[in-house]
């Protein structure tokens, strides 16, 4: 029966979450098949650089400055971590798993269109750390909302201070609307499930019902917001980031609001889908702002492919390593569809 669909995702995975995480066998070991992807992707990602400008202006110095700020990359890493370990509620999962599943997330990101790499995440917390799939997909999107509501908040500083006149009110009146949703949710549950027990389509009723309740039990845990700390400290830490590249390559001599002009012109570019990692929009965004203050095209573009390079080197790296000898849990996935399929039928 429809009433029963949510129950059945709940079941299948939420049970098993409650055991204890130091049970949970550590599954390590290369594979030769997943070795062999991470070599197709890397392949992807160097087949689409432009190897050509970034030699022809490459100096010690920004490699150097590249290393300077993997440390920062890593705090954000962290806070992100934190974030959505707060986020997924208690019982809290083993850090170095969640550390993992975002370090898998970032990196795929980078590399994959579609930021396919959040269903990595999912996957992987429900195969390493027992978290079920409407558990984590709701963790997903509170995520998500969160930075749609910096994102938009971003927007409103830049407009304001850098780009007066333009009409950026659409995209902030869509921020404050999304967030209003979001926590008008726990309000409308009982309402949202009635309405999706109408669905057609069988085999993602129940799954869609476990994922508006784990949603507005995440908001009425106030989770949303005891994360919310570790999400701005992320932003923080991606800003000075962005700020300490500029200012160790001699780029931005001025001050921070220059600083923060790039950061808002790069994050509001590769927040448009486009290419894998917003490769291109991210470059766009970047040049965009450096133009604005008098670089000539061609060195604007250059800041920004090393700028992005990195903000992204540990990251692929880091997933690299994690697919390579981690289980990403994609075969747990199927497998748990298949289950729930043979329950519904």
């Amino acid at each position: 029966m429809p009433a029963a669909s949510s129950k059945t995702w709940i079941s299948l995975s939420e049970k098993d979450r409650l055991r204890t995480m130091a049970d949970l066998p550590e599954k390590r070991g290369f594979s030769l098949w997943r070795i062999g992807i991470v070599g197709l992707l890397l392949l992807l990602v160097i087949w689409k650089m432009d190897f050509h400008l970034f030699f022809s202006h490459f100096d010690f110095l920004a490699l150097r400055n590249i290393l300077l700020v993997q440390p920062l990359v890593l705090l954000c890493l962290v806070m992100a971590a934190f974030r959505f370990r707060i986020i997924l509620g208690k019982p809290f999962p083993l850090f170095r798993l969640v550390f993992k599943a975002i370090l898998l997330t970032y990196g795929l990101n980078n590399l994959l269109p579609g930021r396919v790499g959040e269903l990595l995440k999912v996957s992987f917390m429900k195969e390493h750390a027992r978290v079920s799939i409407p558990t984590g997909l709701a963790a997903v999107f509170l995520e998500r909302m969160m930075d749609v509501f910096f994102l938009g908040s971003l927007t409103l500083i830049g407009v304001e201070i850098f780009w007066k006149g333009m009409t950026f009110q659409p995209w902030v009146a869509f921020s404050l609307v999304a967030v209003g949703v979001l926590f008008l949710i726990p309000r409308i549950e009982n309402l949202l499930i009635r309405l999706l027990r109408h669905l057609p389509w069988k085999l993602f009723q129940g799954g869609l019902e476990a994922w508006v309740q784990q949603v507005a039990k995440g908001i009425r845990e106030h989770r949303f917001f005891k994360a919310l700390p570790f999400g701005l400290a992320g932003w923080g830490f991606s800003f000075f980031l962005v700020a300490l590249f500029l200012h160790l390559g001699g780029v931005i001599p001025l001050g921070q609001w220059e600083a923060l002009a790039v950061f808002i012109g790069v994050t509001v570019g590769s927040a448009i889908p486009a290419l894998p990692g917003g490769l291109g929009t991210y470059e766009a965004g970047a040049v965009f702002v450096l133009r604005q203050m008098g670089f000539p095209w061609e060195k604007a573009l250059y800041i920004a492919v090393t700028l992005h390079l990195s903000q992204i080197l540990f990251c692929v790296a880091g997933a690299c390593w994690v697919m390579a000898t981690e289980r990403m849990g994609l075969s747990t996935l199927i497998r748990h569809a298949r289950e729930v399929a043979e329950s519904k039928g």
